[in-house]
């Protein structure tokens, strides 16, 4: 009795190492710890208990947001993240001056919505482009491109 030939595809599919890296969206415990943290971290300084911290983990995920747009995922609603980019920005100086880590009123809004954006585009954007984005976001912040995290 001969044996069937494989095709090259269901050799392919048939590997495990294949099948951990193909193109498939952001694990469902993944967005969630990625949102939980940028959700929390809007909350506590919109409930005045705001730290340096809290605005690092709204800088990445608006960081992670942008690059996501600019490869097409969201695209029309870069607006929405630069606006709350600038909204960071302003709340970090003013932290820098020895004020309250607060967000000013323009901000509130833009930065809702790019969070919101975040977690429709981590449903729909392949894992291995997220970690690509995440990887891009971590050079343009050592060439100082990006929105950077607190020292």
């Amino acid at each position: 009795m001969k044996r069937r030939r494989l095709s090259r595809t269901e050799l392919l599919t048939r590997n495990p190492v294949w099948r951990s890296l193909k193109p498939s969206p952001m694990q469902q415990s993944a967005q969630v710890d990625l949102q939980l943290d940028a959700y929390s971290a809007l909350d506590e300084i919109m409930f005045g208990r705001g730290m340096h911290e809290h605005l690092d983990s709204l800088a990445c995920a608006t960081n992670l947001a942008l690059l996501l747009c600019e490869r097409g995922a969201g695209r029309e609603r870069l607006e929405d993240v630069t606006a709350a980019q600038l909204g960071i920005t302003r709340a970090r100086h003013r932290a820098d001056q020895g004020k309250a880590i607060a967000l000013d009123g323009p901000a509130v809004q833009p930065l809702r919505a790019a969070l919101e954006l975040l977690g429709q585009q981590m449903a729909i954007v392949a894992q291995g482009d997220i970690t690509d984005a995440l990887n891009e976001v971590m050079r343009r912040i050592s060439t100082g491109h990006v929105l950077q995290a607190t020292a």
